[in-house]
């Protein structure tokens, strides 16, 4: 009975540990893909160049799921980047002008 009950102890200590442990998946970083989407066609932009897509769309990818993540519009980025003095930053564009989801 004693060895059942240590047995047991450890096992469960050594579960828990594992479980503990960060995976490599996690450790990943995500990775976003800007893109500026008009009528004439999709260009890719960097985040830090949000208003560069006055007349287009902004969709936002992820690089570790499949599909258009989010949707931001490009005259609102725009707006918001020439009202602010040009100090704003893609997190305000991401936190003001999104259209989907």
């Amino acid at each position: 009975m004693r060895k059942t009950i240590l047995g047991f102890v450890g096992s469960t200590t050594l579960v828990a540990t594992l479980l503990a442990m960060p995976s490599a998946a996690s450790a990943e970083t995500r990775q976003e893909i800007w893109k500026c989407w008009t009528v004439y066609g999709t260009e890719t932009i960097a985040k830090t160049a949000f208003y560069t897509c006055p007349s287009g769309t902004i969709n936002i990818w992820y690089t570790d799921l499949n599909g258009v993540q989010m949707k931001l519009s490009g005259s609102c980025a725009n707006k918001l980047w020439n009202d602010s003095g040009r100090t704003a930053t893609y997190l305000d564009a991401k936190a003001k002008c999104r259209i989907w989801p």
